[in-house]
């Protein structure tokens, strides 16, 4: 999982090529930041040198900096970035020229400045110097508009709609899924068996895990740990940001974005499911009834709100049941809650998968259960966890998609390693991009070239709409970065940045004019609901103008307003209200500005 370090930086640290000096980056490393290095740069190294590659700790800490403590990735990324460069000097390739030292660069720059001096003219000469200076200034036209920046990374002009429709057919298919329920329901441990159990991560990093959470008298929590990589969450027990994980099955490769259950951490739970293009409903088999009174409730309507329309249900904890384990009757009645709730906010059977499963044990997550035993009987009645998921992948994007207009929303922003120093994360919602691509982010309205491109842990040239992406950029300030801003390509018409827009939307509750946390994918602002401007009967027409209160259950249109510096908005966006840590409306923008 990749977040954003609270470290200070210089300019040298944008510096992208080796130096001669082996001085390792300043960086103020907590006592935490040092016990992770003395714990994982090992486990790095011991997978790198089973692949026959020797890395230096310190290239090796970097990467484990880079990707957050993620050993796979680091192991993943070495091996990427170590293999080609060592069969280039098997193959007798030339080594490149080393580059300059940075202080010889600054010496050159010296000379030269010191060379321009001994042209100057002499005292003498003065007064004739001033006057061509003076010419020189009247020669400027101060009308005329400077020449753009060149940015610096060359793209390779790649035809990317050509290219990926080219490997359409031997690809994979893709998708990315939000796990969402109550809290303590096993939503951490379920995906963290899901990636063990798919060789996503070693037995060894739970042997890791499990001696660390035994420390903190946690020890059931091992393979929660997988997800749950910040301090707070491993102390808490519980997931406060959106975790993503990367694994691949026999058909297709899967990014999951584990959500927060706990209700203070509901707007990240949004801003995942709106990444999603399915979610997973986990659900504790045992307590049903308290989870529907919680978060799950509030969980499957959001999902609905953004827009998923396929959920597979993971009846969770079935081991540990009553009377007796792996009861049939309470899967049975559990199913037919879950699935008369979600089919009253429109989700319809062919949208549904409902999957017994026990995360802690593993038992039908990712290999069927055995043939005997009191969990035998879903064998021949039930698919696995993965197998649900791998019947839910949608269709690829559509050529229209990736042909639009660029557009993501930041999910993360974060510090690299001195090669790529600053990264986002997020969804290419429609697109594509390339490395050398120049991106507006708005509403800062500044620019940003992409330095490089990660796709499922792994180095892109390019990527295409509905991917989950890592873009590192150069050329910008992090002050212009945050999470929820959007990013346009800089050669087409940017969103517009709006200060209100019109929604058609599905009350929750009563609504009044009133002010609102205005929710639109991984964007939260503080907004307010300024007009309510028509009521709607069911079939979408106009019944009612300017109505005193929306009625709960009622759908209408209103007017949303933002704070004055305004956000970018596009119509057919899907919005979620808030109001006092509830869901108050959901709904599409219908028109801005």
């Amino acid at each position: 999982m990749q977040r954003q370090k609270n470290v200070q930086y210089d300019d040298d640290d944008l510096y992208d090529e080796e130096d001669d000096y082996g001085e390792e980056p300043q960086e103020e490393y907590t006592a935490e930041d040092k016990d992770n290095f003395a714990t994982l740069t090992p486990v790095v190294r011991a997978e790198l040198e089973e692949a026959g590659l020797s890395v230096s700790d310190s290239d090796i800490q970097e990467s484990l900096w880079h990707y957050y403590w993620d050993v796979g990735k680091s192991v993943s990324y070495l091996k990427n970035a170590r293999t080609p460069r060592q069969q280039q000097d098997k193959t007798g390739g030339a080594k490149k020229e080393k580059s300059k030292r940075k202080f010889d660069q600054a010496a050159e720059k010296s000379a030269e400045k010191a060379g321009t001096a001994a042209n100057v003219p002499n005292k003498g000469k003065q007064q004739s110097a001033g006057d061509g200076l003076e010419k020189k200034t009247e020669q400027l036209k101060l009308s005329e508009p400077a020449a753009p920046p060149q940015p610096k990374i060359k793209s390779k002009g790649l035809d990317v709609p050509k290219l990926w429709a080219a490997d359409k057919a031997a690809r994979k298919g893709e998708a990315a899924f939000v796990v969402i329920g109550h809290v303590d329901h096993g939503k951490s441990t379920l995906m963290g068996r899901l990636l063990l159990d798919t060789g996503a991560v070693s037995q060894r990093d739970i042997d890791r895990y499990q001696k660390q959470a035994a420390e903190l008298g946690k020890s059931s929590f091992a393979l929660a740990w997988v997800m749950d990589t910040g301090s707070e969450e491993r102390e808490r027990g519980v997931t406060v940001d959106i975790a993503q994980h990367h694994f691949s099955a026999d058909s297709a490769d899967f990014t999951i974005l584990d959500a927060p259950g706990h209700r203070d951490f509901v707007p990240n739970m949004i801003g995942g499911a709106s990444m999603a293009d399915l979610a997973v409903l986990v659900v504790d088999a045992n307590q049903l009834d308290s989870g529907m009174k919680g978060q799950t409730r509030e969980h499957i309507l959001l999902a609905r709100a953004v827009g998923i329309k396929k959920v597979v249900v993971a009846v969770n904890k079935l081991d540990a049941t009553a009377p007796e384990p792996w009861s049939r009757d309470t899967f049975a009645d559990v199913s037919k809650k879950v699935q008369t709730f979600l089919s009253e906010v429109g989700y319809s059977g062919d949208d549904l998968a409902i999957v017994p499963c026990s995360g802690l044990n593993g038992e039908n997550v990712a290999k069927p259960p055995p043939s005997s035993g009191p969990s035998a009987w879903i064998a021949n009645n039930h698919p696995t966890l993965l197998q649900a998921l791998e019947h839910s992948v949608p269709s690829p994007p559509t050529e229209t998609s990736i042909h639009s207009p660029l557009r993501l929303q930041i999910a993360d922003v974060f510090r690299g390693g001195i090669t790529n120093p600053l990264s986002i994360a997020g969804r290419l919602r429609t697109g594509h991009c390339q490395v050398g691509d120049v991106l507006t982010v708005l509403p800062a309205g500044e620019t940003a070239t992409i330095r490089g491109i990660e796709v499922g842990a792994e180095p892109r040239d390019y990527a295409v709409a509905n991917e989950v992406v890592t873009l590192h950029i150069t050329d910008i300030d992090p002050i212009h970065l945050r999470t929820g801003d959007l990013v346009c390509s800089s050669v087409a018409k940017p969103v517009q940045v709006v200060k209100a827009f019109t929604a058609r939307i599905q009350a929750l509750e009563s609504l009044l004019p009133q002010a609102v946390d205005v929710h639109l994918g991984r964007l939260h602002a503080p907004g307010g609901i300024s007009h309510l401007m028509y009521t709607l009967d069911e079939g979408g027409q106009q019944l009612k103008r300017k109505p005193r209160m929306v009625r709960e259950g009622q759908k209408a249109v209103v007017k949303v307003s933002l704070g004055d510096d305004g956000q970018p908005v596009e119509v057919g966006e899907r919005v979620v209200l808030r109001c006092a840590g509830g869901t108050v409306a959901y709904g599409t923008v219908e028109e801005t500005g």
